[in-house]
């Protein structure tokens, strides 16, 4: 371990190799990291201690879904999208306003929306948005 505490390294993939990855051993997949690392910083790089890899594309909770907004997506759309619907609440990655597609996004935004709903259970709810579609 270094000195100064644990180093860590993350490595996110997307499209084709995302795919390409998630079918390979966690083994494989340091093999081809430390490969690439070797040729940036030489082959004196030790090896880590442990690796652990997330296989998004095959979890059944979750088969590579990411919150992706299309292009046009407005602030008013993602405000309707987010809206209550009677006394459920959503939160998540999503639903950030600047953070979607991160974990510190969905973490943002399940702190907002336990807020409201604490406000609703001591009497004061009143709905940060208001769907347009008339719910």
């Amino acid at each position: 371990m270094h000195p100064l505490g644990t180093n860590m390294l993350m490595v996110l993939m997307t499209g084709p190799q995302a795919w390409r990855i998630n079918k390979l051993t966690d083994s494989e997949i340091q093999t081809e990291i430390m490969t690439v690392l070797k040729l940036i910083y030489g082959n004196s790089i030790p090896n880590p201690d442990t690796i652990l890899v997330t296989r998004w594309g095959s979890d059944p909770l979750q088969f590579g879904s990411f919150a992706n907004r299309p292009f046009g997506y407005s602030d008013a759309t993602l405000d309707d999208f987010r809206a209550p619907i009677g006394r459920l609440r959503m939160a998540g990655e999503a639903y950030s306003l600047k953070d979607e597609g991160f974990v510190h996004g969905a973490y943002e935004s399940g702190i907002e929306t336990a807020n409201e709903i604490i406000k609703c259970l001591r009497g004061s709810c009143s709905p940060k948005y208001k769907p347009s579609y008339g719910f």
